[in-house]
């Protein structure tokens, strides 16, 4: 029984894992697709920058869009990988602070963890809030359900009161199966509290108030 419970435990882990890596890396859902892009002046293109997977994209516009993908809680992995911009290259011009990139860097950090922070708060607000709506939807079909049973009950009450002689055939139940709960889980919570428990470990390196306290 021990071993199956760390099993599952095992497996609920490794699932919130892949899904807060799905999320953390999920450009798309962030990325201006409609972001207008700034080159460099005509003439100043070579061979080389043309062969760039950016283009020939100004470095300053480069980082621009990395920092406003990573500040709304994607990798920063993710968010070179999407305006083509080697690891290598980004590491570099945060060191030598290249169009104050090492500055814009630290800034959309916070700004990384904080949406990080939203994004764990606001799982939980829909599951209390499908939690929530589920129980109000049982209660209302409990009701119809019970409802039903009551009138099939009066039926079969005044049927059994009639002659047995003329009276018909005993009335039959045609209402409303018997409901049953509908919304989230305690896999889903047990779910969600694994991926918090994730994104926290990632929160706690920057900001205050999701470290433990001695």
């Amino acid at each position: 029984m021990r071993r199956s419970t760390q099993s599952v435990r095992q497996k609920l882990q490794a699932r919130a894992g892949r899904e807060v890596a799905q999320s953390n890396n999920d450009v798309l859902a962030f990325a201006d697709r409609n972001r207008e892009i700034i080159q460099l002046p005509e003439g100043l293109e070579t061979g080389e920058t043309m062969r760039r997977e950016r283009g020939a994209r100004t470095d300053d516009d480069v980082i621009q869009e990395v920092i406003e993908i990573f500040a709304q809680g994607i990798t920063i992995t993710a968010s070179l990988r999407y305006v083509g911009l080697p690891y290598a290259t980004w590491h570099k011009w945060r060191k030598e602070n290249h169009c104050h990139a090492e500055e814009l860097h630290a800034l959309a950090h916070l700004c990384h963890l904080e949406a990080i922070a939203n994004k764990t708060l606001r799982m939980f607000e829909l599951l209390e809030a499908q939690r929530e709506e589920a129980k109000k939807k049982l209660r209302a079909e409990l009701a119809a359900w019970h409802e039903a049973h009551r009138k099939h009950d009066i039926e079969v009450d005044k049927w059994r009161a009639e002659d047995p002689e003329t009276r018909g055939p005993k009335p039959v139940y045609d209402g409303p199966f018997k409901p049953s709960y509908n919304g989230p889980g305690e896999w889903e919570l047990s779910s969600a509290k694994a991926k918090a428990k994730i994104w926290r470990l990632h929160l706690g390196a920057g900001l205050d108030r999701f470290r433990k306290r001695n």
